[in-house]
């Protein structure tokens, strides 16, 4: 058998890869010496480095690659594979592995492939699959009850590399990535000012803490939605799983250590809070700041933060933050005080929500990157499922009413993939039928519509040559998220007992699903297909937390390249010029990311190669628009419509008039990050 030599290819993409994907870095415990005498490891027979469960599923895929990157790569299994035992070389399974799809080219990754069945293997113990017709063997694996504990470990931890305001001692993040507290100096997070108000000293509050966002070191309060309430459901869920020994700061406090990483979100949010109940908005650098300081630690960044002013969206999504979180901290002695201040706060962010002006128009842009807004039918939704939570605190038929009133309207009800977005909404859906003094009718309805609104992938992806259980209009920006909550959502299944078909298939796939690892709006780190299988190298799980830093490397680096092109356009053309150049920019963004050749956008190369660089570009696009609206605002337009193109969620997306500075923004279709 022949191995054609790969294409030689640019730095930037091979610095993506191995930036993104931690390229050729095996797991512990994903071997990469070979045992039978003269083997080499192949690296397209691919397996699930993190390993798999005894009972589970367990396929191998075997890629032979067609188009992208790749292309001049070449594998062909021969007709028999053999599962051998690590500890003697002994064969414990051998047999015949199966095209995939009749030999065609999956379009997405441009691959074709086999699948090699081995769930027949169930000890416990470390393995490797042969390939005796070519010599060539897999990296190893394990199989294992707890596989995944290390990996939901370090997934849970990434968060503690999120913080701001804290020490990163080496003791708890390692020697490469101590560092002092950051944004904690003269007018940073400690003195943050309003952004509307920038000389006025008594606008000053003290916002420290809390998470900095994925992309950026800003801190948003729309965007902690998700996080809070899909860590806090999982730990409802599986509360044996989570431990206290994760090596935080306050790890053996006699509390799991998801929950302490949870409470440092919310000894933010609560400084974000004011005495009426309204919520500041976000917290970050000015638009004229400097972002992009990505280069220095973060405690070496000097540059001013501000924030901007209570909104309806913020207040809305605190206390739905805060009367969940009310829920689930309540179960522990040592923070019922905690928790019963919670649910004040909750109460009062609820009356704020309900008595003042509702506006998704709020972030104007003065505080870069994100854009904090919230539609108002989104903020309609969450303050849904706030009130199912205000119920189960307090017993009050008034959020009881407002639950029963308005559940129909909320994401997940009426959405035929259910939970694939907006989780927190449809777990406190779900939760809403664990009440004792549930509607029955309500309750049923729900469940009903839980069993019906799903789809083929969750359980049984015959389409998808990694088996990826999503379906392929979910590789977007924040398709990793949608891959976590295939997970997630599916487990309702398992978790409330919903059609035994289905609940007992999700009990052999389910382990292949990020089932019980929550993710963030703008994750953070990379989840892989299965657990671990990458499609284009390994992921080290004890890199995971590095992860983060090459993630912010990759995505500056890629924004520089776009967002540079599009300033050159502005600022060295006429008008009409700048404006053709952005629309002509921000259409090729759109045709990108759904996988179709652009305008300037042929450098990314293949769909692959695109989506490498996905994050970069993103980061970008926000600027692109910004800069789009403000050269049509000039010249003479009252809106700017991008023909043929969507919001990133496939929704259609325009620029629409707004006050502010820049006049014009953007607004996608579901997710209002610009």
């Amino acid at each position: 058998m022949k191995i054609r030599a790969r294409n030689p290819k640019s730095i930037l993409l091979t610095l993506s890869c191995l930036c993104l994907f931690a390229g050729s870095w095996p797991a512990p415990g994903a071997k990469a010496d070979a045992a039978v005498p003269g083997a080499t490891v192949q690296k397209y027979i691919m397996i699930d480095q993190f390993g798999y469960l005894p009972d589970g599923d367990k396929t191998a895929v075997l890629v032979d690659p067609q188009v992208g990157y790749n292309a001049a790569d070449a594998y062909t299994p021969g007709g028999t594979l053999e599962v051998r035992r690590t500890s003697d070389d002994s064969v414990a399974f051998s047999g015949a592995p199966k095209v995939w799809n009749g030999g065609k080219t999956q379009e997405k990754s441009g691959d074709r492939g086999w699948w090699f069945d081995f769930s027949e293997v169930t000890a416990v113990g470390d393995y490797y699959i042969y390939d005796p017709a070519n010599n060539f063997k897999s990296y190893d694996f394990t199989i294992s009850p707890d596989v995944y504990k290390d990996v939901l470990k370090a997934a849970i931890k990434t968060y503690y590399y999120q913080r701001i305001g804290t020490p990163h001692l080496a003791q708890h993040a390692g020697a490469d990535f101590a560092d002092d507290e950051a944004f904690v100096g003269p007018y940073q997070d400690t003195q943050a000012r309003s952004v509307l108000d920038r000389n006025n000293a008594a606008t000053e509050r003290d916002l420290s803490g809390g998470w900095m966002d994925a992309g950026d070191f800003n801190k948003y309060v729309t965007y902690t939605a998700q996080p809070i309430n899909e860590l806090l459901t999982a730990y409802e869920q599986k509360p044996d799983i989570f431990t206290d020994d994760y090596n935080i700061p306050e790890s053996g406090n006699g509390i799991p250590d998801v929950i302490d990483e949870v409470k440092w979100e919310l000894d933010w949010l609560k400084k974000m809070q004011e005495s009426d109940g309204g919520v500041l908005m976000k917290v970050g650098v000015p638009s004229s700041g400097k972002i992009g300081e990505f280069s220095n630690p973060p405690s070496k960044i000097t540059v001013r933060r501000y924030y901007l002013p209570k909104t309806s969206a913020s207040t809305v999504v605190t206390a739905l933050n805060f009367a969940h979180a009310a829920v689930t901290l309540g179960q522990f002695p040592t923070l019922r005080g905690y928790a019963d201040d919670l649910k004040a706060r909750a109460i009062k962010a609820w009356s704020w929500y309900q008595n003042n002006p509702k506006t998704a128009n709020a972030d104007h842009g003065e505080i870069e990157a994100g854009d904090a807004d919230m539609a108002l039918a989104q903020q309609a939704q969450v303050a849904t499922v706030a009130a199912a939570y205000l119920f189960a605190l307090t017993g009050d038929q008034t959020y009881h009413t407002y639950f029963k009133n308005n559940y129909t309207t909320t994401w997940p009800m009426s959405d035929a993939y259910w939970g694939l977005y907006y989780g927190e909404q449809a777990d406190g859906v779900m939760f809403y039928t664990t009440l004792p003094n549930a509607d029955p009718a309500v309750k049923a309805h729900i469940l009903e519509r839980r069993d019906l609104h799903d789809f083929t992938q969750a359980f049984v992806d015959n389409e998808d040559l990694y088996r990826s259980y999503v379906p392929d209009f979910s590789y977007h920006w924040g398709s990793l998220q949608v891959r976590a909550r295939a997970g997630a959502s599916s487990y309702d299944f398992v978790q409330y007992d919903i059609n035994s078909q289905k609940r007992d298939n999700f009990n052999k796939k389910g382990a292949k699903r990020a089932s019980l690892l929550p993710w963030r709006q703008s994750a953070s780190l990379y989840v892989p297909d299965e657990h671990g299988r990458i499609r284009r190298g390994k992921l080290d799980q004890g890199n995971l937390p590095q992860l983060v830093r090459r993630r912010l490397a990759v995505g500056q680096r890629a924004s520089g390249i776009r967002a540079g092109r599009t300033e050159r356009a502005i600022f060295g053309q006429p008008v009409a010029a700048a404006r053709s150049a952005c629309a002509e920019d921000v259409q090729g963004l759109e045709r990108y990311r759904h996988g179709m050749a652009g305008p300037h956008g042929q450098f990314l190369g293949d769909y692959r190669e695109r989506h490498l660089l996905s994050i970069g570009v993103y980061q970008a696009a926000g600027q692109i628009r910004k800069r789009a609206c403000r050269a049509d605002r000039t010249a003479g337009s009252a809106r700017c419509r991008l023909r043929g193109s969507r919001g990133h969620d496939g929704h259609a997306g325009e620029l629409e008039p707004r006050a502010g500075r820049d006049g014009l923004r953007y607004r996608s279709g579901r997710h209002g990050t610009g």
